[in-house]
């Protein structure tokens, strides 16, 4: 009995940190971007603050490793309350390694920062591209369970901003204006001033879910299974 008190508050432990996700994600980048000369969150994406540009780029780099281990540490406080609440143990498993290969990306970007080729072709890179599921796992495994019904209010404009987000970052609607002869400078002029704008977008609509189920299962940790 002692042991499974210990296991729950852990796990509780797990879930609660997964809410501060978001906030370490975003958080490193502001601080680190204090000792970045010149750095601009519209046209610079958040990799370039753990370069040798930077005056302190290790700031960022541990930031990075600290966030990946936390999102473990969290994909555990998920499958503990995932299994508890019976939910299918395809979606608790997925979502929870979604969880770790989130961590994996972003302990990659720590570890290997630019210009290192790694940053993006290594193997922790290739382990993190599945953290990319998590705005559609985290919804589909929690949306059956009894709970709040802002989370669900939540959840639908997410999904509704990555399908708004996929022609652009996918580059398709450059691809059709090429393929159809027309030129569109503007848009062109967005995405080359704009880039990390859209990359934090699309970042906060993935690590957006993990702080909001979180919160959930952090909430109703100790509510009644199904």
């Amino acid at each position: 009995m002692h042991h499974r008190i210990n296991r729950d508050l852990l796990a509780m432990a797990a879930q609660w940190t997964g809410v501060l996700i978001p906030l370490l994600y975003f958080g490193n980048q502001f601080v680190a971007a204090t000792f970045y000369p010149g750095y601009s969150f519209l046209n610079q994406d958040a990799s370039t603050l753990g370069s040798a540009n930077s005056r302190w780029p290790a700031l960022f780099n541990i930031g990075s490793v600290v966030t990946g281990v936390l999102c473990g540490f969290t994909a555990c406080g998920f499958l503990h309350a995932l299994r508890r609440k019976r939910v299918h143990p395809v979606l608790a498993w997925a979502t929870s390694l979604a969880l770790i290969s989130f961590g994996l990306g972003a302990i990659n970007a720590g570890l290997h920062p630019l210009p290192d080729p790694r940053h993006i072709s290594g193997p922790l890179a290739i382990g993190g591209i599945g953290g990319f599921l998590l705005p559609f796992l985290i919804p589909a495994t929690l949306w059956k369970l009894p709970g709040e019904r802002w989370m669900k209010v939540l959840f639908a404009p997410n999904f509704a901003l990555l399908l708004a987000l996929f022609p652009i970052l996918s580059g398709l609607i450059q691809r059709v204006l090429v393929m159809t002869g027309n030129e569109w400078p503007a848009y062109q002029e967005f995405l080359n001033h704009r880039h990390g704008l859209l990359q934090r977008i699309a970042a906060l609509a993935v690590v957006g879910p993990i702080g909001v189920g979180s919160y959930f299962l952090a909430k109703h940790a100790g509510g009644p299974t199904r």
